[in-house]
């Protein structure tokens, strides 16, 4: 072999060696190796501390009432902690959360957690033990799970959220948990995942802490990551737009929740419900009245009106969406899919029905157009003119502002 052909030889080589030093590296940047079932777990009480780890989110460990409790969480020898996430039961209370640094004895105190996601991951700088302590007089804990990573990105299952801006894209402004796939069908999916947009998601009533972690895991799988805004409000059913304000106290309580939440979100667009209620729900006719009266009517002053409203079924400059479309960025699924998909998260709401004004039954499904046509909407009020293309939410829209 001449000489130029072993330098060639020897570069390739070495070439194909970086490449797979490479490769590995960025393998090891990407996946976090789960350590939780090879950490060590001690707390104030013991009883039931399998719960932490178990995999079943509907029991909690509680600890002792009425006194302080602390859990410590000690990495596998070899192994630092990197990652720590946590399904809390709810926002009863903020947990002192202190890590002790790879190498160190001493505990470093790094403020409060569970005070702003239900689902909460938290990253941390290699450290070898972990301190949750209750800061209430009730000692709570109010964990349903926890897992534990080493370094690199945690799984696709771990849910990293993040606030909304300032000002966002799109606004999806709903009565309840698993409406927004019901009767808004590919929306979701398709704005965030094909589109990329800033997709904020507002739920007017949700106090059922297994549905707010059924709403949550929906939001994930449809490709949602911003945290979605809960306002509240009291879930009851009902037929008729007055009695829905009754249980809101008053259609003027209602009116400034609503308005506040659009000051926070400042969408450019507003999507929500039928005026009619879909199947009748009161509900349903109240967020698409709110919608009306404060964006198209200015019954509230607020500091960016959003450039277009859409309402579900809304009969006058209609446009029909097509959610069947295929999309790389969807790993070849189509919006409809995932909508579906994620509807299949809320558990609880599978296989009910209801039956319409018109005496139908009406099945809770993400259903391809179905009924209650999901794909169908129409411009209810506009500031950047009529729509005259009709595919899409954002026809006209100056985004940026």
């Amino acid at each position: 072999m001449s000489l130029k052909s072993m330098l060639r030889l020897l570069s390739f080589i070495f070439i194909l060696f970086a490449f797979a030093l490479s490769s590995e590296s960025v393998a090891t940047a990407q996946d976090a190796r789960e350590l939780t079932s090879y950490c060590n777990y001690s707390a104030s009480s013991k009883s039931k501390l399998f719960r932490l780890t178990d995999g079943k989110t509907k029991q909690i460990y509680e600890g002792n009432k009425n006194k302080s409790n602390w859990i410590e969480i000690s990495s596998p020898a070899g192994d630092n902690i990197c990652g720590l996430y946590i399904l809390w039961k709810g926002y009863t209370s903020p947990v002192s959360l202190e890590v002790c640094p790879s190498g160190s004895h001493e505990y470093i105190p790094l403020g409060d957690i569970n005070t702003t996601f239900l689902h909460e991951f938290i990253q941390l700088d290699h450290v070898s033990k972990i301190r949750l302590s209750s800061t209430d007089k009730n000692g709570s804990l109010p964990i349903l799970e926890l897992r534990v990573f080493g370094e690199g990105n945690p799984p696709e299952d771990v849910q990293v959220w993040q606030q909304h801006s300032d000002k966002n894209d799109l606004l999806v402004f709903v009565a309840h948990p698993d409406d927004e796939y019901i009767f808004l069908g590919g929306t979701i999916p398709y704005y965030c995942i094909e589109k990329k947009m800033q997709v904020v998601v507002c739920y007017m009533t949700c106090k059922d802490e297994f549905r707010l972690h059924e709403l949550l895991n929906g939001l994930w799988c449809a490709g949602c990551h911003i945290y979605p805004e809960l306002l509240g409000f009291e879930d009851k059913l009902c037929s008729k737009l007055k009695t829905a304000y009754k249980y809101w106290d008053g259609i003027d309580n209602a009116l400034d929740g609503v308005a506040a939440m659009l000051d926070r979100v400042q969408p450019n667009v507003v999507i929500t419900q039928d005026i009619k209620g879909e199947y009748g729900h009161g509900g349903h006719m109240a967020v698409a009245d709110l919608c009306l009266r404060i964006i198209r009517d200015h019954e509230r002053q607020l500091k960016h009106v959003p450039q277009k409203l859409y309402l579900h079924l809304w009969e006058e400059n209609q446009l029909l969406l097509d959610w069947n479309t295929p999309y790389d960025s969807m790993n070849g699924k189509t919006p409809l899919s995932i909508a579906q998909e994620a509807f299949a998260c809320h558990i609880s709401q599978q296989g009910f029905s209801h039956e319409t004004r018109g005496g139908k039954v009406f099945k809770f499904e993400v259903a391809d157009h179905g009924m209650f046509d999901n794909g169908c909407f129409g411009l209810a009020y506009s500031s950047v003119g009529e729509d005259i293309d009709k595919n899409d939410f954002f026809e006209h829209v100056v985004t940026g502002n």
